[in-house]
């Protein structure tokens, strides 16, 4: 954790808003520090947050969803970018950051056996571990911040491309009731299918 520090120190004891990719995203984050998902930022329209969390396995290959994450990290600044399972870091588009983490996969993985407790396997991605965005909530947290999740879902789609299937719905339904939603009328929907925005 000690490689944190910087960040620790940024966001201890602060709000921050975690911009997740659900589909139906709207509305902006106001009076808090601001952090992104790969290529939520863009469904805010917002073109710098204070930190972006990149996993780079959303960047590799021809999917349309990756492709319109590329796009969307394009031209992107932000005061610290950390780049999650950074096998592929080489295919990160042009984002202007003032400090940099890279964090390998078998790195993520201790990380959250760290910050949860439960034994988490290397892998690449999938069910086998949370999303990228829960990854940056427990992190967030963990480093002292008062996270709020804005525009976060277990139902399919993502807001840069509706209709994608999503990966990690086990691992998230897990550590999403950890935190407190950013809620809208109806409160948390149906176990966090949606959790609304305000």
């Amino acid at each position: 954790m000690k490689a944190f520090n910087p960040l620790a120190d940024f966001v201890c004891g602060r709000h921050v808003t975690l911009l997740g990719s659900a589909p139906t995203c709207e509305g902006r984050p106001v009076g808090t520090l601001t952090a992104a998902v790969n290529g939520s930022a863009a469904a805010f329209g917002l073109s710098r947050v204070d930190m972006l969390f990149v996993n780079s396995f959303a960047l590799r290959g021809n999917f349309a969803v990756r492709k319109a994450v590329r796009r969307a990290l394009s031209g992107m600044s932000c005061r610290f970018l950390i780049v999650i399972d950074a096998a592929g870091s080489g295919l990160m588009p042009q984002v202007m950051a003032e400090q940099t983490f890279i964090v390998p996969s078998a790195q993520r993985s201790a990380l959250l056996e760290h910050v949860t407790g439960d034994s988490f396997a290397e892998s690449d991605g999938g069910d086998a571990v949370p999303s990228t965005g829960v990854t940056a909530a427990l992190l967030l947290r963990k480093l002292g911040a008062q996270v709020r999740l804005h525009g976060f879902s277990l139902a399919d789609g993502h807001a840069l491309l509706p209709g994608s299937e999503r990966s990690h719905k086990a691992m998230d339904a897990k550590y999403l009731p950890l935190f407190d939603p950013v809620c809208g009328p109806g409160g948390l929907a149906s176990k966090h299918q949606t959790v609304p925005r305000r």
